[in-house]
């Protein structure tokens, strides 16, 4: 069991999240205006 590799991919995953999040609300705005 390696309870090392679920930890990362919660990192993984919520730090990519984030790059969505922040990419989304880029487009969103270009595409607004």
């Amino acid at each position: 069991m390696v309870i090392n590799e679920p930890e990362i991919t919660s990192f993984e995953i919520d730090y990519h999240d984030f790059i969505i999040l922040g990419s989304d609300g880029v487009w969103d705005k270009f595409d607004n205006t």
